[in-house]
């Protein structure tokens, strides 16, 4: 049960991404979003919703586990980015870190509950 409804919010998140992270990030970025920008911003909604697939086709306390050490991976990655990269990309690499932190914090709690109430 946890892991589709982690699913379904990662699902509604990576839609909304899709839907209107160019338009956010342009608007705080405040410039026109280009090429970049947009390639960025599809990129990240369509991981979202492809790791929403993929942990309704793994075994719940799987899902739990591969889609916290993906989202923990994602964040340290984006911390690497945000030394690495030019002003510009900072703000969406900092954004994108603590998005991911939150989804692995959540995917950890959700399989210490599931630990406690199995035994």
């Amino acid at each position: 049960m946890t892991r589709t409804w982690l699913s379904i919010a990662r699902s509604v998140y990576g839609v909304a991404v899709l839907a209107f992270g160019t338009r956010l990030s342009s608007e705080a970025e405040g410039r026109e979003a280009d090429w970049e920008l947009r390639a960025f911003v599809t990129a990240l909604g369509l991981r979202h919703l492809a790791q929403a697939l993929l942990m309704q086709r793994l075994s719940q306390r799987r899902a739990l586990k591969v889609g916290a050490g993906i989202d923990a991976v994602h964040s340290l990655s984006m911390a690497t980015v945000f030394a690495s990269v030019s002003r510009r990309w900072r703000w969406a690499a900092v954004a994108d870190a603590f998005a991911a932190g939150g989804w692995a914090t959540l995917q950890i709690r959700a399989l210490r509950s599931l630990s406690m109430f199995s035994g």
